[in-house]
């Protein structure tokens, strides 16, 4: 989670509030807890490219190991101060600041530990038993014409093997992971270039509060919601891409609003600022529990007070359903 973003929820003395999801996990009462960025943002190594890499990243051993902090990420994180500053202004940006800003909150979004984690979960393990049945003919036959000296057995055998550690490996699936987010960030064609590119040409509001409540983040925050209101971890079509900035404001970009001054203005981006009570504000937070990790932060203690009993309900209907889903 990178520092920058979460700095703008700390108070003056660089601190704000957190409830940890993990204490219920343990059968332990939630309780808030004063906490830094520092400490919640860093994880040792998590980014770091430290690990055995396939022939087809074979280019990477090359790279310095630090490559995606030191060269990818840092280009978000030394410019996104300025742009919030500017924003909470009510000044417009250009639109090379505008395309570093989504560009960003799409990286937040890739990177999270949310997003690895999926990795072991059912639905990816679902995905990639079907990948792996689809393809097997075929990469059995492309393999073949490359190592003709390997028997259709061997073969077969090591494609099981990497359809294994494609879902339980820690470090294989870390590998998946970092190879994905090099390429979408150096790649013209990727999800993070095509989403910024079409969000670029849609109207973006900022919903602003009047002080009746703040805005909460998390651990992994933003999310979208498509035409039939589900809300989404990622989904950068048919959406709404909803990102808390600040406990003051929250940038809202529908993909199905084009943004009316594209033409006439080329140099800026306009942003149209909207005041919101404290319901559509309760409204968002509640979206922005669905797909957490372990930390939920706000600015103050009363926030999270507000939302402490919601939480909790939220971890039973899932303690429930996993339950259910075992039985």
């Amino acid at each position: 989670m990178p520092k920058c973003y979460l700095n703008e929820f700390t108070n003056s003395d660089g601190t704000f509030y957190a409830l940890n999801n993990e204490l219920f996990k343990r059968e332990k009462p939630l309780y808030i807890q004063h906490k830094t960025p520092a400490k919640v943002c860093y994880s040792p190594d998590y980014y770091t490219l430290d690990m055995k890499v396939p022939p087809t990243y074979a280019h990477l051993n090359q790279e310095d190991p630090l490559v995606l902090e030191r060269e990818l990420f840092w280009k978000y994180e030394n410019e996104y101060p300025q742009i919030l500053r500017l924003m909470k202004n009510r000044r417009s940006l250009t639109y090379s600041q505008a395309e570093l800003l989504i560009k960003a909150l799409i990286s937040i979004k890739l990177r999270n530990k949310f997003i690895r984690d999926e990795y072991m979960g059912e639905q990816h393990q679902k995905m990639i038993q079907q990948i792996f049945s689809d393809d097997l003919i075929a990469t059995v036959y492309d393999t073949k014409k490359h190592y003709p000296q390997f028997t259709d057995k061997e073969i077969v055998d090591a494609i099981g093997s990497v359809k294994i550690r494609a879902t339980s490996d820690p470090e294989f699936i870390k590998m998946l992971h970092l190879t994905g987010l090099i390429d979408r960030e150096r790649n013209p064609q990727s999800v993070i270039n095509a989403a910024a590119k079409k969000f670029l040409n849609c109207k973006w509001l900022i919903v602003e509060s009047d002080f009746s409540a703040t805005f909460v983040t998390t651990d992994n925050p933003g999310y979208c919601v498509d035409s039939n209101d589900v809300v989404h971890n990622v989904k950068l079509a048919d959406c709404t891409l909803v990102f808390p900035l600040t406990p003051l404001l929250c940038l809202m970009i529908s993909d199905k609003v084009p943004d009316p001054d594209i033409q006439s203005n080329i140099l800026k981006k306009r942003l149209e600022y909207r005041q919101v009570d404290s319901a559509m504000i309760n409204s968002i937070n509640s979206s922005s529990l669905y797909y957490f990790s372990r930390y939920i932060f706000a600015q103050t203690s009363q926030t999270l007070n507000s939302i402490s009993s919601m939480v909790t309900l939220a971890n039973k209907k899932n303690l429930q359903h996993s339950c259910l889903k075992k039985a």
